[in-house]
């Protein structure tokens, strides 16, 4: 769906709005007037399993070619550093540093969602606990917004696993690869 028709972004935002609705449909098979009828609710239970899967599998898989193309360097480059020594800058090596970043911030989101919910089952670190994630929440959105959050950048695609230029790739053309220069000290 996105590299064929709506694109990484919408692609994302529209699998978002399905694993929303995924997650109001396990809500409503757990309010009291649905979960009195085990089958009901069970059936609720499992449609709500399954719309929300589909939509968590179109975010997940999404996600991460959406981030790497942010990453608008794609050749190898010299930067001279403040104390006049000349490095080499590997594009590799930044887009695999965005990934340990990317995925270090996940699992931090992980430990503090489990530290987080332990808390909220006890009485004194209940209320301390939903301040704190709700503070959070809002002031990563604030300094979002007021950081010039702009929709990610969109590299135009020249060719696709399937098509190349609007006609069928063939093998030898998809083999090829661009010659790269590499840069002069």
């Amino acid at each position: 769906m996105a590299d064929e028709y709506w694109g990484r972004y919408k692609t994302i935002m529209v699998a978002i709005g399905v694993a929303v609705v995924g997650h109001v449909i396990l809500i409503v098979s757990a309010i009291p007037p649905v979960i009195v009828h085990p089958n009901s609710s069970i059936a609720c239970f499992a449609v709500g399993l399954v719309v929300m899967g589909i939509g968590v599998g179109g975010f997940k898989s999404n996600i991460s070619p959406l981030i790497a193309e942010q990453y608008k360097d794609l050749g190898l480059t010299v930067k001279t550093l403040p104390t006049g020594e000349r490095v080499i800058v590997d594009p590799t090596f930044t887009i695999s540093r965005i990934y340990m970043y990317f995925y270090m911030m996940i699992n931090v989101g992980s430990l503090l969602g489990s530290v987080i919910m332990v808390c909220e089952y006890s009485p004194l670190l209940s209320w301390v606990s939903t301040t704190c994630a709700d503070a959070v929440s809002v002031q990563t959105l604030r300094r979002t917004l007021a950081s010039g959050f702009r929709l990610p950048f969109r590299r135009s695609c020249s060719c696709s696993v399937r098509w190349s230029c609007g006609s069928a790739a063939t093998s030898t053309s998809a083999a090829r690869l661009p010659a790269m220069s590499l840069p002069k000290p």
